[in-house]
């Protein structure tokens, strides 16, 4: 389906681009904008030749694009090779510099033509194409190339390293990526379980320490790639093996993959834990607020009454690493702080349930741990709560608020070289918040804007 077609349209011999998508997906689409965005073409100096759409037609039930005839083969993982890559590495250089518009390597999008040239179809139909088409499409042509916090030109060390993998070792790196996006998506934010040199036995060191940085989403120059290949067509990329090298690496590779299986099956046992926790504190802990929470409220005063702007702001925040909802609810107007509200539930919930099952919450502070200076949490602790909080008071009842936000890790996929505990999951937020004081004498936030950016685990 991701082949460039021949196509004819009023007598003119065109190549066509298969969607793959039935016409009634382009019903809400204004076809001819995305038709207005051209494709690119690369030449080995890195210099760009626009190839532009000239119309779109239904054939069969699906819609076809169509411009300028050209010849060559898309891509394919099974016919990369080490003259593709390079080609690759060098339209990647020019994105890096010219094109800011580049999502990330959407494998459908390229082209190697019968010239030399590459060819890379117009970012936003193909943008359009994969956010429609079917997740087992996208699980093929999208996931296994990028990484999910670096999307754009920042991703392309990172594709470098898979593509590099991929036509070394004739598997993907990662593979088989798990189905469901957020545990995928965990899976790619770490290495590889097995490094370049237990991946690709022999491996000479220079292309290896390259895989290894780029999959640890460092900054790399794409320069270096070039000189890489360079050795790597002149002197070969893997060094030969003695038969005890040979037996040692398969043997440290087998001891990983059988550890690693080890703790995929342990939290398998968490997860299932965890549902079991959150299943059964639920139904507790919402009986007992439906029961309490409407007449506490109708009897009691705000617990925030006599507090000023600024306490009510730091007594919200502060309310993450005690779980108080409660508090909370005095803090935030309903609607704006349900999300907050019944995230702190949630962890309530589970904490609770697992301390009354075996005596340990299992939850750690995160303004406690950040203070002890990160230590990684243990097998089955989780980190939640916000640290680093700073309050700034804009005046006229405002407040930018800066904060780290930790939550717990997803148990699916942590690196499984070695035996670790699941890492915690860390988010930079800039809050901008309005309260107003209220009839009873209390301040409430009315509104917040908010920003959030991810930040890696220490």
């Amino acid at each position: 389906m991701n082949q460039l077609i021949p196509f004819t349209a009023e007598g003119k011999e065109y190549s066509g681009i298969q969607s793959g998508l039935e016409p009634k997906v382009f019903r809400a689409v204004d076809i001819s904008s995305l038709q207005n965005e051209p494709g690119w073409i690369y030449d080995k100096e890195g210099r760009m030749e626009s190839w532009k759409l000239e119309g779109a037609s239904e054939q069969d039930g699906s819609m076809i694009f169509y411009g300028p005839l050209i010849k060559g083969e898309s891509f394919t993982a099974a016919t990369l090779t080490l003259d593709r890559f390079e080609k690759i590495i060098r339209v990647f250089q020019a994105l890096k510099h010219k094109d800011s518009s580049y999502k990330g390597f959407y494998s459908r999008s390229w082209f190697f033509l019968e010239d030399g040239r590459v060819l890379i179809l117009p970012v936003s139909l193909m943008d359009f194409i994969r956010k429609s088409e079917k997740e087992e499409s996208r699980v093929t042509n999208w996931y296994p190339y990028n990484h999910p916090d670096k999307l754009g030109t920042e991703g392309l060390d990172f594709t470098a390293a898979v593509l590099a993998s991929q036509l070394l070792s004739g598997t993907h790196p990662y593979a088989p990526l798990e189905k469901a996006e957020d545990d995928r998506n965990e899976q790619l934010r770490r290495p590889p379980s097995l490094s370049p040199e237990l991946m690709i036995p022999g491996l000479k060191d220079e292309i290896a320490g390259l895989i290894s940085s780029s999959f640890k989403a460092e900054d790399s120059s794409l320069k270096e790639w070039s000189s890489i290949i360079d050795l790597w067509r002149k002197d070969g990329a893997l060094r030969e093996l003695s038969s005890t090298e040979k037996d040692e690496i398969k043997l440290k590779a087998d001891q990983i993959v059988e550890r690693g299986e080890k703790n995929r099956k342990r939290r398998q046992v968490w997860r299932r834990k965890n549902s079991l926790y959150i299943a059964i504190g639920a139904v507790v802990i919402f009986l007992g607020i439906l029961i309490s929470t409407p007449i506490r409220k109708s009897l009691e005063p705000p617990a925030t009454m006599g507090m000023d702007a600024r306490q009510v702001v730091e007594s919200y925040y502060r309310s993450f690493n005690d779980m108080d909802q409660v508090i909370m609810e005095d803090c935030i107007e309903k609607k704006l702080g349900k999300g907050d509200i019944g995230e702190v539930t949630n962890i309530f919930v589970t904490s609770r349930v697992r301390m009354g099952y075996e005596g340990d919450s299992g939850i750690i502070n995160a303004e406690e741990w950040v203070q002890s200076g990160r230590v990684a949490p243990g097998f089955g602790k989780s980190i939640y709560g916000v640290a680093e909080l700073e309050i700034n008071d804009l005046g006229s009842g405002q407040f930018r608020v800066v904060y780290e936000k930790w939550m717990p890790g997803t148990t699916q996929d942590s690196d499984i070289s070695e035996a670790k505990p699941v890492p915690p999951y860390g988010l930079k937020v800039t809050d901008l918040l309005t309260l107003e004081e209220q009839k009873k004498g209390n301040w409430l936030i009315v509104e917040r804007d908010r920003k959030i950016r991810e930040i890696s685990y220490p």
